[in-house]
Formats: C-alpha cells, sequence, structure tokens
C-alpha cells in the first residue's frame, strides 16, 4: 500500500499542474475595444488533474455572480496577468475562451512560449509579454493568430533569438515593440514602416538553431511541371560549401545535417536587413494575393 501511494506521489508530482487564476472582472478598453477582461488577483497552480486534456489548462475560480448579468468566464475577451508567477503558459485557452481577443503577461516570470501556445486564438487580436525572460521566439509562434495588430515582447533583455519568418502570418500589424530586449531595442507604430522594422529584429536577432531546423523540417518544399498531373518530387539539398567565408568556415554533405547546418548558419551570419526587408516584403504581397484568389 505504502509502494502504490508513493508511485502514486511521484505521478502526481512529475505531472502538469493546471492554472488557477481569481480575477477582477471589469471591462476595459484595449485590443481594439472595450473587452471583458479578467484582471488577475492570484494566481496558483492546482492540483495535477486525472484527465490529460485538463493539465495545463487556466481555470477561472470566481463564482458566477462576479461577471455582470448575462455572461459567463467564456465571454471573456481579454485576461491580463500582472507581477503574478506563472509556472508556464496555460495550454488550450481556446477552448474555454473562444471570444479571447487580447493576453497580457507581465513580468510574470514566463521562460519560453511554443509553436502550439495561440493554437485555436484566430481572433486573437493583442499580446503583451513585458518584462519576462524569454531567450528566443520560436519561428512558428503566431501560425494560428492572423488577425493579430499588437505584438509588445519589450523589457526581454534575455531574449537574443527571433524565429526565422516570425511575422509572415501577421497582415494587420499596427505596433510591434521590442525595446528593452537582448539583441535590439525597436518599436514602431507606424504601419507603413513595420516591414523594415521585422526585417531589422531577424538581421539584429538570428533564430535559434534547433527552432530554425524545427522549421525546416516543416517546410514543405516541392517542384512540378505545370503541364504534369503526377504527384511533385521533392528536390532535396545535398551540399552547403560556404568554407572559409567571413562569418563562417562550413561545409557538409550529408542530408540529414543540412537543416541543423542552414540554421547554425543563419545565427553567424544573419541577413542583411534590407534584403530581408524586400524578401519579408515579397512574402506578404504573395500570401495577400494568394489568400485572395
Amino acid at each position: 500500500m505504502k509502494f502504490q501511494l508513493s508511485i502514486l506521489l511521484l505521478a502526481l508530482a512529475a505531472s502538469s499542474h493546471a492554472i488557477d487564476v481569481g480575477c477582477l472582472i471589469r471591462r476595459a478598453t484595449w485590443g481594439g475595444g472595450n473587452l471583458l477582461t479578467c484582471f488577475a488577483q492570484n494566481v496558483t497552480e492546482s492540483l495535477p488533474c486525472a484527465n490529460p486534456d485538463e493539465q495545463e489548462e487556466l481555470n477561472i475560480t470566481n463564482p458566477p455572480t462576479d461577471f455582470p448579468d448575462g455572461t459567463t468566464e467564456e465571454d471573456l475577451e481579454g485576461i491580463s496577468i500582472k507581477d503574478r508567477r506563472l509556472p508556464h503558459f496555460p495550454k488550450r485557452l481556446y477552448k474555454k475562451f473562444k471570444k479571447l481577443r487580447a493576453i497580457e503577461c507581465d513580468n510574470t516570470g514566463l521562460e519560453n512560449l511554443t509553436d502550439e501556445d495561440f493554437r485555436g486564438l484566430t481572433i486573437l487580436v493583442y499580446i503583451s509579454f513585458p518584462r519576462n525572460r524569454f531567450k528566443m521566439l520560436p519561428g512558428r509562434l503566431f501560425r494560428f493568430t492572423p488577425n493579430l495588430q499588437w505584438v509588445r515582447f519589450h523589457g526581454n533583455p534575455s531574449l537574443t533569438n527571433i524565429g526565422f519568418n516570425l511575422f509572415k502570418h501577421l497582415f494587420f500589424l499596427r505596433e510591434l515593440n521590442f525595446s528593452g530586449s537582448g539583441c535590439a531595442n525597436v518599436i514602431e507604430t507606424n504601419p507603413s514602416l513595420l516591414t523594415r522594422l521585422a526585417g531589422l529584429l531577424m538581421g539584429k536577432c538570428p533564430p535559434d538553431p534547433d527552432d530554425f531546423e524545427e522549421d525546416m523540417n516543416n517546410m514543405e518544399c516541392s517542384f512540378k511541371d505545370s503541364g504534369s498531373k503526377e504527384k511533385s518530387n521533392e528536390k532535396k539539398l545535398k551540399e552547403l560549401n560556404l568554407g572559409e567565408t567571413g562569418c563562417t568556415n562550413t561545409t557538409v554533405t550529408d542530408t540529414t545535417s543540412v537543416a541543423t547546418t542552414t540554421g547554425d548558419l543563419l545565427s553567424e551570419c544573419p541577413p542583411d536587413p534590407k534584403d530581408l526587408e524586400e524578401d519579408f516584403d515579397y512574402a506578404m504581397v504573395y500570401k495577400i494575393v494568394h489568400s485572395v484568389w
């Protein structure tokens, strides 16, 4: 019996905990509207959930009477957590908060975000993560959030790696704020200059090699004859030779190592900001045109 209890306790200790949040529920003007918002007053880790699908989620602990008449926690449009420690960013927010438009995590001790954290949050327009402990942002972080307009990661001095093409899914940006980050000190609210800033950020803050390798592995590259109805043939890079260049001395012919090496190259030899800006502009126009057609 004692042995079984010990095993159970060990399993619970290894499990991910849900996050319980007690809120001050108010309407507030942010994220482009007057949003029904949870302003976190206390944040605690709950006991591990028996159902794995409920682990790492965010639970609002307020009684129904705290919400305005005719609303429930499912009507929340904003979540603001400030000066409260978060053990991790809550997962699967889209399951409970389908109307979520704005997220703020200010000085919460967060160290990382994953490319799954914003899954399903397609109407999200505002995110703010100042004064945390991020070292890198993955390149596919915003793949589920095409409507983002405000992106703020200011005051993160440890942030030195920005994922490759991080902003490629964002067509409606109004503000990028990376002031006080570890590799760039930039803020821009002029929409006509945002592509230049995005290029500057990715030039000064090269992608993390491991993250870039993952991006490469998830990228589908295929070539097909316009008149052919056969399946397209994937063409794989067989050799990279940049020996004795100004920033690296690399040659690789092992196809399994090409993605890793490419990530290392981008870190050692970051792209020219003007060239990256041109690539970014082209990608934006290409995606917008093709989304219309």
